[in-house]
């Protein structure tokens, strides 16, 4: 390998670096795969890797993992702040005479929170419409015809996220999709509330515990008003995530297939 690369310095990628687990336990990779890349790492002469993934760190309890995240730097990529979204939405379509109004603006972000797939979903969608239309100017209006689309065309990014979620946090976020269409805001004592009316037990505990993974997951947030008789207070971060389960994830269903594989 150094002979081919010279003086050059060797790059490594790997995305969805948790398949190298899960082939681990399918049998179709050996364990030893992981000494193999830590030596690597170690004692490789121009060689770097990076590891991309959806899990955080602290997710993976394997030793696998160990094994390799002991001697590397872990980096969080999140969304684009609000600033660099803008940017992105306005700046390459503004030699074409494509304008946004404020609130169009500001209906974007607060839906996509900056996510970058989500974020060129619904503005690829925007200006096929503009296109079509003919028109110069893109009103909140034209976001809120854009979304039915929207969540069709980014379905599997949506099965995708949903199926990464525990089945606890499944329901509290379909809970939170009925719950935050009015209020906008909830704590764990109103999701509690919410389940209880309608014949579904969950410890108030495990809502908490759902709560803060999916703030961790950037699904949520934690907003800043929070009310010690109360709790804390959540909002909608990926506000499109919580409209794709509003429209398509049944209460029931979901309560279901969370006693089906999580013990009463």
């Amino acid at each position: 390998m150094h002979e081919v690369i010279g003086e050059r310095h060797l790059l490594i990628l790997f995305d969805e670096f948790e398949e190298l687990e899960s082939a681990v336990r399918r049998g179709s990779l050996d364990s030893s795969v992981f000494g193999f890349w830590r030596h690597l790492i170690q004692h490789g002469e121009k060689i770097s890797v990076v590891f991309c993934g959806t899990h955080r760190m602290e997710e993976l309890a394997s030793d696998y993992w160990n094994v390799l995240f002991n001697l590397t730097l872990y980096r969080h990529v999140g969304f684009l702040d609000q600033p660099e979204a803008q940017r992105l939405i306005q700046e390459p379509v503004a030699k074409y005479g494509m304008r946004y109004d404020d609130l169009a603006l500001d209906k974007i972000w607060r839906i996509t929170a900056g996510h970058p797939y989500f974020l060129q979903l619904l503005c690829h969608s925007l200006v096929n419409r503009h296109n079509k239309l003919g028109r110069n100017y893109v009103t909140v209006a034209d976001v809120n015809a854009a979304l039915d689309e929207i969540l069709a065309s980014g379905e599997a990014h949506f099965v995708y996220m949903w199926a990464e979620s525990k089945p606890q946090n499944r329901l509290v976020l379909t809970a939170l999709s009925r719950l935050m269409l009015l209020t906008g805001r909830a704590t764990a004592v109103q999701v509690l509330d919410y389940l209880e009316d309608r014949g579904i037990h969950m410890e108030r505990q495990a809502i908490s515990v759902a709560l803060h993974d999916l703030v961790l997951n950037d699904i949520l947030s934690e907003s800043d008003d929070a009310d010690p008789t109360i709790g804390d207070v959540y909002r909608w971060k990926l506000g499109l995530l919580g409209l794709w389960v509003e429209k398509y994830k049944s209460l029931s269903r979901v309560a279901d297939e969370m006693r089906s594989v999580v013990p009463a």
